[in-house]
Formats: structure tokens, sequence, C-alpha cells
């Protein structure tokens, strides 16, 4: 199976294509765009572990804003992962909605990149 067919070559071209193409950019954005996601998706963790329904997404913002202030990313790769976070987080709502369910998590999708993007911006 060749790199353009595999489900590993897509991603990495995808990601080549969408981050990739800023010239001047260096390894070292790779490892900060990398800190950024983390940084996010454990805000994101943490706060879901609170018994209150939807506070992941102050989680994001604030993983997003600790990311800004530490000049790890970018607004728009906050935005990105933000929104793939939210994505990631929203699939565990999609059954409780049924038909809905995937509108609620397209939703929730959008919303939470738009707190990562409010919150990096902020911390900045």
């Amino acid at each position: 199976m060749s790199d353009r067919t595999s489900w590993s070559g897509l991603a990495k071209r995808a990601y080549n294509v969408a981050l990739g193409s800023r010239s001047g950019r260096s390894r070292s954005d790779d490892g900060s765009n990398l800190k950024l996601a983390g940084l996010t998706f454990l805000g994101a963790f943490a706060t879901g572990l609170l018994p209150l329904p939807l506070t992941w997404l102050v989680g994001i913002g604030v993983g997003a804003a600790v990311g800004g202030t530490t000049n790890n990313g970018s607004a728009l790769s906050a935005v990105g992962i933000g929104g793939v976070v939210g994505l990631l987080f929203g699939l565990g709502f999609a059954p409780v909605f049924f038909g809905l369910g995937s509108l609620f998590t397209l939703l929730l999708a959008v919303v939470s990149a738009v707190v990562a993007g409010v919150g990096y911006l902020l911390g900045e």
C-alpha cells in the first residue's frame, strides 16, 4: 500500500499541506503545536472530569490560553486543535441525542474551535 492510499499517509499529507506550506517554518514549530495540542487536550480532560455538563469547553479555552502565554503554536493552530478536541469530546454526546447527535457534535466542534481561538488570543 502506498503512502497516498493509507490513512497514515493521508493524515501526514494533510498535516504537511495545512501547516507545512509556510516558508521559513522550523522544526520547533511542530513541537510548539504539539505542546499547544497537549495543553488544550489536558485542559479539556481535567475539566471534563467534573460532574457538570460541557465543562470541558472551559478547559479547551484555558489550555489554549496557557498555550498563548507560553507562545506555543499560533491562533490558527489553536482554532484547529480546539475544533478537533471539541469533535472528539462531542462524540461522547452523540448517542444521547439520537438523530440530532451528529448536528450537536458538529456544533460543539465549532464552539470549541471559537473558544480555543479566543482563549489563545486572550492568553497572548
